[in-house]
Order: C-alpha cells, then sequence, then structure tokens
C-alpha cells in the first residue's frame, strides 16, 4: 500500500482553514417546524443549531433530513395515500405547522450533534464526516457557543483547491474512483412520475434517490433537501409527481451530475465544487444509475492514511 497524500494535508491543517466568515443562523426550541422550513429556505442552508432561549443550551442540530423524517412518521401509508390522499396530507401539513423543533432535533437520528473547535486537526472533521455526519458546529472552547459550521463540502473544496492533478496529489488524483472501489452500488431508484411523498418514503434510508423513466434511464435526483421549500400551504404538493414537483421547486434535481467508473477522483471533485452536488451517479453505457458516489465517500477517502 502507499501512503494517501490527502491524509498528511488533512492532518496538518485545521478547521479554522476552511471556515468561512458568516453569521450563524440559529432556530429557538420553541420554533415550529414549518418556520424552520421556510427559514433553511431563505437563507439557502441545510442545517441550523437549535437553542434554548431560556438557558442558550444548544439541543443540537436541525436539518432536512430530520423534516423528512417527521413528515414521514405523521404522513399517511401508500395505501392510505390512494384511499384518501389530500385529507391525509392536510393532516402532515397540520402536524408539521403545530410541531416545536424541541421535539424534531435529531429525528432523522443521522445528524448527531458534535461540536468540535477551530484547532481540530481536518482529520478529526474528516474521520466523523466519513461516518455519515453531514454538517458539524464549531464552539467557543469557553462559552460552547455556536459560532461556525463546517460541511462536508469544506472538506471536498480545501482539497480541490491544491489540485488533485499536480505533485504528489496525482497520486490519489489520477485514480479513477472504479479502481478505488467507490460508486459501485447503493443506488435507490424510483420511477420519475411516482407521486413526491412515495419517494421521501425511500429516502428514510439513503439521502437521495436515483429517478428513473420508463426505460431506466437516469432521469433525475431526489432528496431531503428538494422539500426546503416546504410548508403547510404546500404540503399537498407532495401529491404531484417528482417531475411536476421538481420543475417547480428544484429544477436542478432533473438535471442529475453523472460519472462513470472511469472517472479519475480529481474529475469527480471538481465536478462535484463546481456543480454544487453532494453526490454523482455513476451510469453505465446505457445512462442507467449503478452506483452512486457521496461527499461521505470522498470524505472517507482522504482520511485514510494508505490507499
Amino acid at each position: 500500500m502507499q501512503q494517501n497524500p490527502t491524509y498528511d494535508i488533512l492532518h496538518h491543517a485545521k478547521v479554522s482553514d476552511v471556515i468561512t466568515p458568516k453569521a450563524v443562523i440559529t432556530l429557538d426550541s420553541e420554533d415550529t417546524v414549518e418556520k424552520a422550513v421556510k427559514v433553511l429556505a431563505q437563507n439557502h442552508i441545510q442545517s441550523a443549531p437549535v437553542v434554548n432561549s431560556k438557558t442558550n443550551e444548544v439541543l443540537g442540530m436541525v436539518d432536512m433530513l430530520d423534516i423528512v423524517a417527521f413528515i414521514l412518521s405523521v404522513a399517511p401509508s401508500g395505501h392510505q395515500l390512494s384511499a384518501n390522499a389530500l385529507k391525509t396530507m392536510e393532516i402532515a401539513g397540520r402536524a408539521m405547522a403545530l410541531e416545536t423543533l424541541k421535539n424534531v432535533v435529531d429525528f432523522s437520528g443521522r445528524d448527531p450533534y458534535v461540536p468540535i473547535t477551530t484547532n481540530s486537526p481536518l482529520t478529526y472533521a474528516a474521520t466523523l464526516f466519513r461516518q455519515g455526519i453531514h454538517r458539524l458546529p464549531v464552539v467557543d472552547e469557553h462559552t460552547k457557543a455556536v459560532q461556525h459550521i463546517v460541511s462536508q463540502s469544506a472538506l471536498i473544496r480545501f482539497i480541490h483547491e491544491k489540485d488533485l492533478h499536480r505533485g504528489h496529489l496525482k497520486e490519489i488524483g489520477h485514480k479513477t474512483i472504479g479502481q478505488l472501489g467507490l460508486g459501485t452500488g447503493g443506488v435507490v431508484s424510483s420511477p420519475l412520475h411516482d407521486s413526491v411523498v412515495l419517494h421521501a418514503l425511500r429516502t428514510g434510508d439513503v439521502s437521495a434517490v436515483a429517478l428513473v423513466n420508463d426505460t431506466g434511464k437516469l432521469a433525475g435526483n431526489f432528496s431531503a433537501t428538494d422539500l426546503k421549500g416546504l410548508y403547510d400551504e404546500t404540503m399537498p404538493k407532495l401529491l404531484d409527481t417528482a417531475e411536476d414537483y421538481l420543475e417547480k421547486f428544484s429544477p436542478s434535481s432533473l438535471k442529475p451530475a453523472c460519472v462513470r467508473l472511469d472517472t479519475t477522483v480529481a474529475d469527480a471533485v471538481k465536478a462535484m465544487v463546481e456543480d454544487h452536488v453532494h453526490r454523482l451517479w455513476v451510469i453505465d453505457d446505457d445512462f442507467k444509475p449503478t452506483g452512486v458516489i457521496t461527499m461521505t465517500d470522498l470524505n472517507g477517502l482522504f482520511v485514510n492514511k494508505a490507499l
């Protein structure tokens, strides 16, 4: 095995090296889920710390995965949908509007509150990201107040800026994702014309589903972030087909970013950074999805000591 050059770069860098000056948007523990969705959408963010305004204690993070998990807990089953769709969606909408965030923090169980500091090495952050955590709160060492949020994409950009095509970084940058065993499975696909809520049901164990047309070719991408425009007035939109919903609320998701197994790591990283996406679908010669590579995968690759 050869030494992984990205590990050394991350280990000698600190969290402070990837922080960008930006105000941290927080939510009150008594805010409703509806308000949280609006705040996330209006500020173009995927998650926010939830704070008890009376004690200033940070209860944790809430993101769209948590909100989707909550929606699904009050949404009807597929059988109920076919029987009385609109009424049951209205019930889900009311529950979504009234529930407070103190009961929704980490509802998905997939983004626990794990604070780090500016002095933490980036290998520590990448190790946490490898476990599937998407965002890490950066706290003041004394007050424990959240000062920044560091995401998986921050580390991906950091490595991209080091140029994986040059110097010793070529040792990893010029390898293909197939050679490294990435993007060889993990696809959950769903018909493009199924209802949005049925796609949401399929995101219970994954962050995104591949939308396919009648011939099985990749036609879109549906993830928890595509629901960020929802609030109770638009809850019935969950009954729309994914195609109709995405055309209105998230048209870029109908143009999924794709790679092949012979795509190099450098080109995959470049695609994620330049296209602002968190995953790349691996397709075959017939444009059918055969695998997916995520930022979680790449953070795991970069933090390995050896290739």
